[in-house]
């Protein structure tokens, strides 16, 4: 009866215009869901001075809800609950300069949401005060920015212990920020509950990181299943790098039954929200023709998409698909195009196949000079098959002048390494006295030692220089189509 009373006067009180008494019904009323009836009586405590109805009258106006969205009161309200010293507006107020929402952002009619930036001096400035109050809140937001802010507001060892501080007393986005920053310094085993409190509190990007943890069995031992099920919620709650990892694992059957229409139900969600390796994906898998008939077109607009984004795989892949004319109309400038992108990025395939394309007589000049700066920095490093090339490049004057001295060179030092197409390539040089004098002994001796390794071009060049059968046979056999006449012409009639 006493607190039936109690209230009851309170009640009384606001009715005759009590402002601490209008500020407490209309938080009563904001908590029961009635926020119309809730403004009417916060407006009265806020105009008064009340920080706590200020506070609540600036969610009603930041969401809209009793009274139509409106941002600048919100912002006043705001303001004015923070220079009354209400913590929870200083840690709303930090949180909005982080989304570039301050007094200034909102103001000009025509201003475009997207030229917000955050504001971390004035986040900071906010946090600082929240967190100084002892709001979970605003110690969580000061982790946060102490640790992902610009370097002059960076101090990572504050922010792990503003994590903690906030964790310890449940709140989850900092159970989720200390489960990342741990994560980010390779600390799985301390990470991994932090990221598990901050899953049960529905944190799609937690569920990821725990997949990835499964996956990769960085906490002990892989679990591909627990890592599938960590990605399907993830994914789920809208999480794209686990889209994409879903996408992935149902298109191989990893820890989830194998399903290519999920797989790609998931990876275009993926790809259309911007992640290259979806697009990358999806490309390669239209253009799959191991299962159905490929959808080469489709193909090309996703891996259009994945490299134009800089990713370095699409870009190899688009480079073969123009030069084969696949899906698009065949064009060797746009394959070239393409591969540069990819070779530039330091690519090993894509440099490969620029090269091989530059040594069939393909390419700009450019081109042709890349190709020799990398052909001699890679046989300076030892790379047999960049000697090799280097010396076709100096015996055909590609990407340099023609000089037959240097091309035996690198011929001869690329055949004492091994390789039996420099060894074709000196012997015939050595025999015939180009780049330097004549030395048909050692000629001979390189054709034998292509010819070991079946180099139908020595097997040849030993067939014509030692009348040997064998060899011009085992030559026609590998494809020579001049031994293939001579054997012709050899047969009897």
């Amino acid at each position: 009866m006493t607190i039936f009373l109690s209230r009851w006067f309170v009640w009384l009180r606001a009715a005759l215009g009590s402002a601490t008494d209008c500020a407490r019904v209309g938080e009563v009323l904001w908590h029961c869901n009635q926020p119309r009836r809730a403004v009417r009586y916060l407006a009265r405590g806020a105009l008064s001075g009340i920080p706590a109805a200020q506070a609540l009258l600036a969610q009603a106006y930041l969401h809209g809800r009793g009274v139509p969205s409106a941002i600048d009161q919100a912002m006043r309200w705001l303001h004015a609950a923070a220079d009354g010293g209400d913590q929870g507006a200083c840690a709303q107020l930090a949180e909005l300069a982080l989304q570039g929402v301050t007094r200034q952002s909102h103001r000009g009619l025509f201003r475009c949401r997207t030229e917000m930036l955050p504001d971390w001096e004035l986040a900071s400035h906010f946090a600082v005060l929240a967190a100084d109050a002892g709001s979970p809140h605003g110690k969580s937001l000061l982790g946060f920015i102490r640790s992902e802010g610009p370097a002059y507001l960076r101090d990572e060892a504050a922010a792990e212990c503003l994590y903690r501080e906030s964790a310890a007393a449940g709140w989850a986005p900092a159970q989720l920020g200390l489960g990342l920053l741990l994560m980010k310094h390779h600390k799985v085993a301390e990470a991994h509950p932090f990221l598990s409190l901050a899953a049960a509190a529905s944190f799609s990007i937690a569920h990821y990181w725990l997949g990835v943890i499964a996956e990769s069995g960085a906490d002990g031992s892989a679990d591909i299943e627990a890592a599938a099920n960590h990605y399907r919620q993830a994914s789920e709650g809208g999480c794209v790098p686990a889209q994409t990892r879903l996408g992935f694992a149902l298109y191989h059957g990893r820890g989830l039954p194998r399903d290519r229409n999920a797989a790609e139900t998931w990876l275009r969600r993926a790809a259309i929200a911007g992640d290259v390796q979806a697009a990358a994906v999806l490309g390669l898998i239209s253009a799959d023709a191991q299962e159905q008939v490929p959808n080469l077109i489709e193909a090309v607009a996703w891996l259009e998409r994945s490299a134009e984004a800089g990713h370095i795989g699409a870009a190899r892949s688009l480079a073969q698909l123009y030069r084969l004319g696949q899906g698009v109309r065949k064009d060797v400038g746009e394959s070239l195009r393409w591969l540069r992108r990819a070779a530039a990025a330091g690519d090993p395939t894509a440099r490969s196949d620029l090269i091989a394309t530059v040594l069939a007589g393909a390419g700009e000049a450019e081109d042709r000079r890349v190709v020799a700066r990398w052909l001699l920095m890679a046989a300076e490093a030892g790379d047999t098959g960049a000697l090799f090339r280097l010396g076709y490049c100096a015996a055909n004057g590609i990407a340099m002048p023609p000089d037959a001295t240097v091309a035996r060179t690198c011929f001869v030092s690329a055949a004492e390494r091994g390789s039996a197409d420099a060894a074709a390539a000196a012997g015939e040089m050595l025999i015939n006295g180009r780049g330097g004098p004549a030395d048909p002994p050692r000629g001979l001796a390189f054709f034998r030692q292509a010819a070991a390794d079946g180099h139908a071009g020595a097997l040849y060049a030993l067939g014509v220089l030692q009348s040997d059968m064998a060899a011009l046979r085992r030559s026609a056999e590998g494809g020579h189509p001049a031994a293939r006449d001579m054997l012709a012409q050899l047969q009897p009639t």
